[in-house]
């Protein structure tokens, strides 16, 4: 943890406590994988009109800014930590998402 942690030189205060910064990897490391997995076919998951993940949001302007906004170097997550996330997981695409963050 504190080895991810020195990559932060300019983390808000809030988040050098070891509790929020874990909490702080996994949420947005969460969104991140979601956000990468989704496409048509997990649309029924969400409601219709989820502004992120819902059917009309997929090809929204704010879609498109939040995929943008993910290769800004102060907005990237460490490998391992999403590698982490998903290695419990069971979820047919996690390989999917796995190759797509190692080829990224």
């Amino acid at each position: 943890m504190l080895q991810l942690m020195e990559h932060y030189e300019h983390l808000d205060e809030e988040w050098r406590d070891k509790d929020r910064f874990l909490e702080l990897m996994v949420v947005d490391g969460c969104f991140l994988l979601e956000f990468l997995s989704n496409d048509t076919k997990h649309f029924r998951d969400y409601d219709y009109s989820d502004p992120i993940f819902g059917y009309h949001s997929f090809k929204s302007i704010l879609s498109q800014n939040i995929r943008r906004d993910m290769f800004l170097i102060e907005n990237q997550l460490p490998l391992i930590v999403l590698q982490r996330l998903l290695a419990p997981s069971t979820y047919e695409d996690a390989q999917e998402v796995t190759l797509y963050l190692t080829l990224i």
